[in-house]
């Protein structure tokens, strides 16, 4: 390093002129202020001018070093959370960002989640309702932690409606979150036997009731939502998928059941399905089929085409314990109970394949799945993990 001292010299005049004189005795032979031919004339190491002093590489701090935008190592070089480095749609980091609810609420116990405009809506038990901003999906942060709700055991959400579906309080209550900014308003509840998840469609709530079988509540009114409609037998519903005037539902041990919706009041069993184990989670994946995710086994992949005869048309194994399940585009998510999420391509319902896996840890527990704009939100008990879609 070299090192300059500069004396000033002033006159009475107000004008001023300084010396410069390398402190080693080498001159300066060509009056730039560099003296030892490495091309720094500022002193600053950087010879170059490039505004790296250290060598290193990374000029401005920010640990990239080779220019590729990647500071951290991960693959990802574009900075938003895709972990795609290449701008191939290929990379090696599916699962972009996540959020330990935990941290939020000790007591917080991720049992359903939905999305809607940019909004991750989780269920979480006696930690009510949080509401998390996943507009950036590699840095979602808690809006609202819903504390009026308790017991939350599902959510379904539209455009300006929450509905909870609460196994404490055995009922179902609408928030209004019209505006995520706000905290969500409490505006009315029905009372169920139990309630254990909801879906919404047109206006009205579809809700496992265990004992009650599926209920159907209008939300014409979502200050007074009322039970217009029940179907129990067979009971205990585990999960429902709506397309339409029809419903899917999961019946654990008597397999999938094809319910018509057409007059809400009456809804009605077409058809049904055994299935090759017990259906606990049901996806509508296209026009005519649908996915069963069949417990500690895999996905059935079924043909609804006509609804009075549903048709298991193949089986895929090997999916560890499989859970929860959502689909878009022909493609089926599901949550592995072993700590994965799994794209199952049904595009081709005689022929499914494994088209990727998000491994999400050994102690996630994935307990539901919603799929919104390339991403799938997975949550567990204690923490809700975003997974980029073209990363699978």
């Amino acid at each position: 390093m070299r090192v300059f001292v500069a004396l000033g010299l002033f006159a009475s005049a107000p004008t001023a002129c300084a010396l410069i004189f390398p402190l080693d005795g080498q001159p300066d032979a060509g009056s730039d202020g560099e003296s030892g031919g490495d091309g720094d004339s500022d002193a600053d190491v950087d010879a170059d001018a490039d505004a790296d002093t250290d060598g290193d590489g990374d000029s401005d701090g920010d640990g990239d070093s080779d220019g590729d935008g990647d500071s951290d190592g991960d693959g990802d070089s574009d900075g938003d959370g895709d972990g795609d480095s290449d701008g191939d749609g290929d990379c090696d980091v599916p699962v972009v960002g996540s959020l330990d609810l935990g941290a939020i609420d000790p007591s917080a116990l991720g049992q359903g989640v939905a999305v809607a405009e940019g909004y991750a809506y989780v269920a979480a038990g006696s930690a009510d309702i949080l509401v998390i901003d996943v507009s950036a999906p590699a840095a979602p942060v808690l809006v609202w932690d819903v504390e009026s709700v308790g017991g939350a055991a599902g959510v379904a959400v539209d455009s300006r409606l929450a509905v909870v579906a609460n196994d404490e309080e055995r009922s179902v209550q609408t928030l209004d979150v019209t505006d995520p900014l706000l905290e969500p308003v409490f505006l009315g509840y029905v009372t169920l036997e139990a309630s254990l998840g909801v879906v919404l469609s047109d206006g009205k709530a579809y809700v496992m009731a265990e004992a009650d079988g599926l209920a159907v509540v209008d939300l014409s009114d979502p200050g007074s939502p009322s039970d217009v409609g029940r179907l129990r037998n067979p009971p205990d519903p585990l999960d429902v998928a709506v397309g339409g005037e029809l419903a899917y539902v999961a019946y654990g041990n008597e397999g999938l059941g094809v319910v018509d919706i057409g007059d809400a009041g009456k809804p009605r069993l077409v058809g049904t399905t055994n299935t090759t184990a017990r259906a606990v989670a049901v996806a509508l994946a296209a026009e005519g089929v649908v996915v069963t995710s069949v417990e500690d086994s895999g996905l059935d992949v079924v043909d609804v085409t006509d609804p009075e005869t549903p048709i298991v048309r193949a089986t895929v194994a090997g999916l560890g314990r499989a859970g929860a399940v959502a689909a878009a585009d022909g493609i089926a998510y599901v949550a592995d109970k072993m700590g994965y999420l799994r794209a199952v391509d049904v595009s081709d319902p005689a022929e499914p394949t494994l088209a990727g896996t998000a491994e999400l840890g050994e102690q996630s527990r994935p307990a539901d799945v919603a799929v919104d704009g390339g991403h799938a939100y997975v949550v567990g008990p204690a923490r809700l993990w975003i997974v980029d879609l073209d990363c699978l």
